[in-house]
């Protein structure tokens, strides 16, 4: 199916590779993205907890999960974005 409302992302935006990588899912895909991003969530909190700081990358990794929860929302559920049955 192809997604007729699907975003585009600007060539510079520092993360398009990952935001293209997500609007690609189908929905099983974006399921199991959602569940990685948000146990990487729960791991760098508690690393941000346990030690008070955390790198670069775990800073990323406690606000992903509200990406791929959004792409799923406006692909999958948003009756003016979501993808039309064919």
């Amino acid at each position: 199916m192809k997604w007729q409302n699907r975003p585009s992302i600007s060539e510079y935006h520092p993360y398009k590779e990952e935001y293209e990588q997500l609007l690609d899912l189908n929905r099983d895909e974006l399921l199991f993205e959602i569940k990685t991003h948000i146990d990487d969530y729960f791991e760098a909190k508690s690393k941000k907890e346990q030690e008070g700081k955390l790198n670069l990358n775990e800073f990323f990794k406690l606000n992903w999960h509200e990406n791929s929860i959004e792409t799923f929302y406006w692909k999958f559920i948003n009756k003016n974005t979501k993808i039309k049955d064919e």
